[in-house]
């Protein structure tokens, strides 16, 4: 990405959106399933290989990014955290125009 000499906003949205999706949202949604079935009623069941599996799911520590260039580092250090409000873009088609002069 940062070899790239122009990355148009409709197309820098898109990646984040990509990224906060696949790396966040769904990640966090595994925990939550997760959670649900392996801690019912009050029972801690043990993960596949004896993992720490609370601690190992959340995006917080994978810190899993495609694209960390389009990120700044405050987001990168928040990774995962209190991120349900943020807003990347919608996912929708959108058209990438080239900037003037090209």
């Amino acid at each position: 990405m940062e070899q790239l000499p122009y990355i148009p906003d409709a197309l820098r949205i898109r990646l984040r959106t990509f990224d906060k999706l696949y790396n966040i949202e769904w990640p966090l949604v595994h925990l939550h399933t997760a959670e649900h079935y392996l801690d019912k009623k009050g029972q801690n069941k043990a993960a596949t290989g004896g993992s720490e599996w609370k601690k190992y799911l959340h995006p917080k520590y994978q810190q899993r990014k495609f694209f960390p260039a389009l990120w700044t580092e405050t987001e990168k250090q928040n990774w995962g955290i209190n991120n349900k409000y943020e807003d990347y873009g919608s996912i929708e088609q959108t058209r990438i125009d080239a900037p003037a002069g090209r």
